[in-house]
Parts: structure tokens; C-alpha cells; sequence
């Protein structure tokens, strides 16, 4: 049975894929405050630990600036540019990620802090 095809607005899939970035960065700001306190709790920490908290710090950076940059495009996109979303979410692998990308499941839905979920930001589909 061939995958049904969803055309949908490329603005608003961006301005949804930026959303789930700023989701993202922000649990990996927590996740690397997290460590750093744990390593700095140790008695003795690896260096290289704290070359890697340094490194995810960047990727946190990096994330959040990602998030705005699709943002931006997003919001200067004319509305109307149809996109295949189904097809482009075939590789995703996170079956809340992707229902969210294709915007069949609405970002409120999914856990907004560590609070809110016990097992993982995204699901894996099956």
C-alpha cells in the first residue's frame, strides 16, 4: 500500500521544524547544565569532560540558531508553496516528531519540559 501524500504549506512546516529546534535547544541547555553540575560535583572529573560539556554548549548555540534561521525563512516564505510533507518525513524515524512536522499533531501535545514526560522527548515510531 503506497503512503498517502500530504501537500501542505512549506512556510508553515519550517516555522513547525523551528519550533521543535527551540524545543530541542532548550532541553539541551537543561541536559547540559545537568552535567556540568555533575562534573563539577566529582571528585575527579575527567579533562575531557569538560571539553565535551563545552562542545554541547556550542551545540546548543548552534541548535538555537538553526531554529531562528528556519524561523526567519519561514516567516519571509510566501504563502503557498506546496510541499510533499509525508514524503519528506518518510526518514524520520520519531513518529510524534514527524506527525508534528507534517502538522497532525499539534507541539502542545508533546512534553514541554522534563516534567512532562518520563521516557523521551520523541517517540519512536513503529
Amino acid at each position: 500500500m503506497k503512503a498517502r501524500r500530504e501537500i501542505n504549506d512549506l512556510a508553515g512546516a519550517l516555522a513547525r521544524a523551528a519550533e521543535a529546534l527551540r524545543l530541542t535547544s532548550s532541553r539541551l541547555s537543561r541536559v547540559e547544565v545537568a552535567v556540568g553540575e555533575i562534573l563539577r560535583q566529582s571528585e575527579t572529573p575527567p579533562a575531557g569532560h569538560f571539553t565535551d560539556v563545552q562542545q554541547l554548549d556550542l551545540s546548543v548555540q548552534e541548535v538555537a540558531a538553526i531554529a531562528e534561521f528556519i524561523g526567519q525563512l519561514a516567516r519571509q516564505m510566501q504563502r503557498g508553496v506546496a510541499v510533499d510533507l509525508v514524503g519528506a518525513t518518510q526518514p524520520v524515524r520519531l513518529h510524534d516528531l514527524a506527525a508534528y512536522l507534517t502538522g497532525r499533531q499539534a507541539l502542545a501535545s508533546m512534553p514541554r519540559d522534563s516534567a512532562d514526560d518520563e521516557d523521551i522527548f520523541f517517540t519512536s515510531g513503529g
